[in-house]
Parts: structure tokens; C-alpha cells; sequence
């Protein structure tokens, strides 16, 4: 008999329907941001719409093995489409250059694709490169997101920004939190008590 693990909450809501929730994790284990990840996709999966993985570490037999105790086949999931990997170089880099505008398109591009195919969200979790903070400054990295975020408003999207507190410093960081509209944080999805609406934004 198949043996599955105990089906513990999930820290995200799989009941939300067209609710965008636009997440960010900051994180100073990487235990911390793989418990994130896995408890994502189990939810995203378990969903049945289409499910984005963002990472330069992939860690596929790892992930495979924790679903497969939740009796879900992440190869299943890859080989359908519903479940997708891409590296972070290759999403935020795809031109050679960080492009806030490009790396837009293709989130509009993603959610496009997702309806036709059945899929009624986007559900996505990526690891935000280091190297992105030190381009301008951050500057981009904060356009990119405060323009996400507005995106998002109007989007069908669950999607976790996360940010490795040891690779970003401290005003990045808050300013993730300004962007942010929710938090996770120990296991729990919250309301960011620094959070800007999108018309505030950039114009501080």
C-alpha cells in the first residue's frame, strides 16, 4: 500500500480563485526557502493550473520525492505542462541584461498561455538573483517589482518573490517589503505592514 505523509496546511490558499497574491519570502536558510518551495508547489499542483518553478539551483529529484508522499508525480506534472522549471539567469537574463520591461512580457506571455490550455491561475516561485540588487543599484530590481505588483492587480497570479536576506542589503530588503503586499513568514502568508499601493510606489 502506498504510503503518503500527513497532508499538513498549506501556507498558501488554494481556494483564492482569481485573487492575485503577490508574496514575498525574505530568507537567511536555504531550509527555509526549500520548505517554501515545496509547500508552493504542492498546493499549485494539487490545483490543477499551471505552476512555474524559478530557481538556479532545481533540485528535480528532491522535489520529486517530497510530492510523490502526496501521492502527485512531478514528472507527470512536467510532462503535461501544467508544471514548468526555469533557471533564474535564463527568466531574468534572457537577453543578456536585466530588462524590467522584457521580464513583464513574459509574465503577461505565461498567464496568456496558461488560459487557453485550461489552466484558470498562475501560480509561480522563483529565487531573485543576487546579481539583480547590484544592477543600478537596485534600481530596476524595484521598478521590476513595483510594476509586477501593479500588473498584478488585474492579474489571475499567485506568485513569491524570494530574496536571500544574506545576498541583499537592508534597503533592498525593506523596500521588498514596501513592494510587497504579503509576506510569508514562518509558514504563514500575512499582510506587509510597509506596504505601498502601486500609485504610491515609485514616486518616493
Amino acid at each position: 500500500m502506498e504510503t503518503r505523509r500527513p497532508l499538513c496546511p498549506s501556507a498558501f490558499d488554494p481556494t483564492g480563485g482569481h485573487r492575485a497574491q503577490h508574496i514575498c519570502q525574505i530568507y537567511t536558510r536555504p531550509e527555509e526557502r526549500m520548505e517554501a518551495v515545496h509547500d508552493f508547489l504542492r498546493t499549485a499542483i494539487q490545483s490543477g493550473d499551471r505552476t512555474y518553478y524559478i530557481s538556479e539551483r532545481p533540485t528535480i529529484e528532491v522535489l520529486a520525492d517530497y510530492l510523490s508522499g502526496f501521492g502527485l508525480s512531478l514528472p507527470d506534472a512536467l510532462h503535461t505542462g501544467q508544471c514548468r522549471l526555469d533557471s533564474s539567469r535564463d527568466f531574468y537574463l534572457r537577453s543578456g541584461v536585466f530588462d524590467p520591461f522584457k521580464v513583464l512580457t513574459q509574465w503577461g506571455s505565461m498567464l496568456r498561455e496558461a488560459a487557453p490550455q485550461g489552466h484558470a491561475k498562475l501560480w509561480a516561485i522563483g529565487d531573485v538573483m543576487p546579481e539583480l540588487g547590484y544592477l543600478c543599484r537596485g534600481t530596476q530590481l524595484t521598478i521590476y517589482e513595483a510594476k509586477l505588483d501593479e500588473w498584478m492587480q488585474s492579474s489571475r497570479a499567485t506568485v513569491v518573490c524570494q530574496y536571500d536576506a544574506r545576498a541583499f542589503d537592508a534597503c533592498t530588503l525593506i523596500g521588498m517589503l514596501r513592494i510587497h503586499p504579503l509576506v510569508l513568514a514562518n509558514r504563514r502568508v500575512v499582510e506587509s505592514p510597509y506596504y505601498a499601493p502601486p500609485e504610491r510606489k515609485l514616486s518616493h
